[in-house]
């Protein structure tokens, strides 16, 4: 592992112009897509989970799903089954069992984007990476950014950053950053961001 020398976007956003974000959002967002198209590459990307040889069990961010959910699964459809036999009795859609799953960071907050001393953008902690459905990336950034009460306007990039999924966000019942009941040490949303 490697050292970079630089500092926590979570300490300089708030001073950053209109311009430096919108910058800092449209790199995030050529990564996100250097990740994406990345992952047709790996030979394991049909299973949920960190890149390795065999189905893993891994920890799914708390803040997103509670303590559920850690497999190991052979299949993507395996995961799907199970997030819609509980989020499906809602009313508000299924998840897709067909979806192609991606190779994902899955804990993109502003303290895990280090700004370097060169200027460029690192993403650090991997630890909870690993391959999922494209929809992962927003609700794990939107979910990392309640958990961190990152500053509001930073929850106005994700969508750019990460691309915008509001069907699974309503049928995790996610909304607006302004409607947040806490729960304990999760989250749930009543309305929807746009």
């Amino acid at each position: 592992m490697e050292y970079i020398k630089g500092r926590p976007l979570a300490r300089l956003w708030l001073s950053m112009t209109l311009w430096q974000r919108f910058i800092v959002a449209w790199t995030l967002r050529s990564y996100i897509r250097q990740l994406r198209t990345a992952s047709a590459a790996h030979e394991r990307r049909t299973v949920p989970g960190p890149m390795s040889d065999s189905p893993q069990a891994f920890g799914t961010p708390v803040w997103m799903f509670g303590d559920r959910f850690k497999g190991p699964y052979n299949i993507w459809t395996e995961f799907c089954d199970e997030l819609n036999s509980i989020y499906g009795k809602r009313g508000l859609g299924l998840f897709n069992p067909t979806e192609d799953l991606i190779l994902t960071h899955c804990n993109l907050s502003t303290r895990n984007i280090v700004v370097g001393e060169d200027g460029r953008l690192w993403l650090v902690d991997w630890g909870m990476s690993g391959f999922f459905p494209p929809w992962f990336e927003y609700i794990a950034t939107m979910s990392a950014a309640f958990r961190d009460a990152a500053p509001e306007n930073w929850f106005k990039y994700i969508p750019l950053i990460t691309g915008y999924y509001p069907a699974e966000q309503k049928i995790l019942g996610w909304g607006n950053p302004r409607d947040i009941i806490e729960r304990g040490r999760i989250y749930v949303f009543k309305t929807p961001v746009f």
